[in-house]
């Protein structure tokens, strides 16, 4: 009875060796290489771009892969603010990518710096033609470093820029307006894509305009307006003038 359970505790215990080394020799040999990449949440960015940073070698194991270096090199895109690499038995890759959005423009020395809804610095362009619009102008910032706050005189001059875009943004309005003129707080102007002029004054009550500039905007759209001014100014009805 012994000797049959010693035989017994004798094969287990090669059979499991032998799956050890099966698995093994699965896990870290390149018998088995990558056959199928899935990238999620690519949005704006293409694919071919991220497989590009990625620089995945398609001939290793899935297990050989390094995937915080794949992290990294794919989040060195100025658009990328993060990527997470996932294994997926037996030969996937599978890359999650978070993107910055780019909501509009800043000019800087020497060109326009790129931001997203938190203001961070996403990219450095030179020609108005690459720039996000609206474009944003009257104010003053450099030593512009991407991926981080762009960098404005006080807290309060940043916190004006936040609540503007946020607001046009959450109206959809910014696809709409193509400039910004932040150089008084208590006479901005703007501009749309068409060519209308809006003088929209302070930024008092700034969600309750930017729902009223929106719904005039439509309904100047409706009647075939493409230029005129609209005044904003005063605690009155706005006025829009040819």
């Amino acid at each position: 009875m012994k000797n049959r359970f010693k035989k017994l505790l004798k094969i287990l215990g090669i059979s499991f060796v032998l799956l050890i080394a099966l698995i093994l020799i699965y896990l870290f040999s390149g018998l088995f290489p990558v056959k199928k990449v899935t990238i999620i949440g690519q949005n704006d960015i293409k694919k071919d771009n991220i497989l590009k940073l990625a620089n995945i070698d398609m001939s290793k194991n899935i297990y050989l892969l390094d995937k915080n270096l794949i992290e990294k090199n794919i989040s060195t895109d100025k658009y990328i603010k993060s990527a997470d690499v996932k294994r997926r038995f037996p030969s996937e890759i599978v890359i999650s990518v978070q993107q910055y959005t780019p909501v509009a423009s800043i000019p800087v020395t020497g060109g326009y710096v790129i931001i997203d809804e938190d203001a961070l610095a996403l990219n450095i362009v030179q020609k108005e033609e690459q720039i996000i619009k609206p474009l944003i102008s009257g104010i003053k910032i450099e030593n512009v470093k991407l991926k981080q706050l762009i960098p404005v005189k006080n807290q309060d001059e940043l916190e004006n820029i936040l609540e503007i875009i946020k607001s046009t943004s959450s109206l959809n309005l910014l696809e709409n307006i193509s400039y910004i003129n932040l150089a008084k707080y208590d006479d901005i102007t703007m501009m749309t894509n068409i060519g209308i002029k809006v003088q929209f004054g302070n930024l008092n009550n700034l969600q309750y305009k930017m729902k009223l500039l929106n719904q005039i905007l439509l309904d100047l759209s409706k009647k075939g307006k493409t230029k005129g001014t609209i005044d904003m100014r005063f605690d009155t009805d706005p006025v829009y003038f040819e």
